[in-house]
């Protein structure tokens, strides 16, 4: 039986590729319209909880993760790298979910009022609503898809 790229892939993932899919799982699970951004199938359907138990959630997540992290043991190179870089970034964003800085961003471009709305321009079109070629005749006149 011969070895396939993925089977050799597999065999070279240590505990911090586990903690980093359970992450990344779990964030989608929490944040559906984050998952959505990062391009994960099945979530579109739903939309984030933004209310108090819902943040509450994701701080749980947060702190549960730095848990996991502190008990992975490297065994490969590039595996202390990982887990410091994977910890900064749980920490920075347990740090601001603590802060409550996230219930101060009401900007046009940057908050979750725009993410509720911007989601929409990631998640795939029915078919018939994606057009393969589109021309304008003239200045102000409608499209027209052919």
């Amino acid at each position: 039986m011969t070895e396939t790229s993925e089977d050799a892939e597999r065999a070279h993932h240590t505990a911090i590729f586990e903690v980093s899919d359970r992450y990344i799982e779990d964030c989608a699970a929490l944040d559906p319209m984050l998952a959505s951004f990062w391009g994960i199938s099945g979530y579109d359907h739903e939309i984030t909880d933004y209310s108090p138990d819902g943040w509450a959630a994701r701080l749980d997540l947060q702190r549960a993760t730095l848990r996991r992290l502190d008990d992975v043991v490297p065994t490969a190179p590039g595996d202390r790298i990982a887990i410091d870089v994977m910890r900064e970034r749980v920490q920075s964003e347990c740090d601001l979910i603590e802060s409550g800085e996230y219930h101060r961003w009401l900007t046009v471009m940057n908050s979750h009022h725009e993410y509720i709305r911007e989601v929409f321009d990631f998640m795939p079109l029915p078919p018939q609503l994606v057009a393969t070629d589109c021309t304008v005749s003239t200045p102000g006149s409608e499209i027209e898809y052919v």
